[in-house]
């Protein structure tokens, strides 16, 4: 697949995604009225409708509902996405100090030719 297709296909998901969440802002089915007052941008009132009537459907419903259950049965979150790894680790609740122990590993105080290192003391708040 060239890159052109690529990057059409992905515009093109990006663009179905942002509507998807543009009507579940604005309605929802439980209100589908409301969101067929306000139509997304660029999109004509017409088709707007034919949207939302799609987006309420039991069929569609039922196929968002497994998608979201298949994505929190993921092992591991994809990293297509626009976060960096270190941002990935925010939203997982990853600790900053048990990265850095793990990439810094144990260091021991002894240095070759100087001999031990002294042992440095927490800074105490002087407030």
């Amino acid at each position: 697949m060239d890159n052109v297709t690529q990057t059409m296909m992905y515009i093109l998901r990006d663009y179905q995604s942002n509507i998807k969440r543009y009507f579940d802002l604005y309605g929802r089915k439980d209100d589908i009225h409301a969101a067929k007052k306000k139509p997304y941008k660029n999109v004509t009132m017409e088709d707007w409708d034919l949207l939302c009537d799609y987006f309420a459907t039991p069929e569609f419903q039922k196929i968002s509902v497994e998608n979201t259950e298949n994505q929190g049965k993921q092992l591991y979150a994809p990293r297509q996405g626009s976060l960096s790894i270190t941002g990935s680790y925010v939203h997982t609740g990853v600790d900053d100090c048990a990265i850095m122990a793990r990439a810094l590993g144990h260091r021991s105080r002894w240095q070759k030719d100087v001999g031990s290192m002294p042992r440095l003391k927490a800074l105490k708040d002087p407030g």
